[in-house]
């Protein structure tokens, strides 16, 4: 232990006082152990609690990327029949502008991928134009967009308050360590 005590001394200020290593003693000796076999442990734990964090954290983060792709899918027309679309009407629009009967016309009617689009999402929605399948309307996507932004929030907070810790943890396991000491002290 007097190695490891040695270790944290720098410019003649003890990190580890007497409190904190005679409270490692006695700990130690009430588990059955050394205080050595002790301070090891704590050093493992660090970095069993930092990949924990790193791992509750990004299935967070995978999650809230799911929901906000989910929520896009559902919300929003594709681009390619948004495409199919636009371009329907503006052959139907230069149809228009002739003298002949257009409904006669291949062109008169909506590309397949708008129908097939519109019979998926909203089947007795009168117009050809293309809707989401959750309209703007829909309670469906006021508490999704919701959930996905209260969820965002909580992540920034749990990132700036839990990162620290994680990464103390990870990148010093020693400081760690002794701040769960110090904690016990308290």
């Amino acid at each position: 232990m007097s190695e490891t005590i040695s270790t944290l001394e720098t410019n003649e200020t003890t990190f580890m006082s007497e409190k904190t290593e005679q409270l490692l003693r006695e700990l130690a000796q009430k588990l059955g152990t050394t205080a050595e076999h002790l301070w090891g442990v704590l050093i493992k734990q660090a970095y069993v609690d930092s990949i924990i964090g790193i791992i509750v954290f990004t299935l967070a983060a995978l999650f809230a990327w799911w929901l906000w792709r989910f929520a896009v899918a559902k919300t929003t027309v594709p681009a390619s029949v948004r495409a199919s679309y636009h371009a329907w009407r503006v052959r139907r629009e230069a149809l228009s502008n002739t003298e002949t009967d257009i409904r006669d016309h291949p062109d008169y009617q909506p590309p397949a991928d708008v129908l097939e689009w519109n019979n998926k999402c909203q089947p007795d929605y009168p117009n050809h134009r293309p809707v989401a399948e959750w309209d703007g309307d829909d309670w469906r996507t006021f508490f999704v967009w919701i959930g996905l932004f209260i969820l965002s929030i909580i992540l920034a907070i749990c990132a700036l308050v839990g990162g620290s810790g994680v990464m103390t943890a990870l990148l010093n396991p020693e400081y760690w360590a002794l701040m769960r000491i110090l904690e016990q002290i308290r």
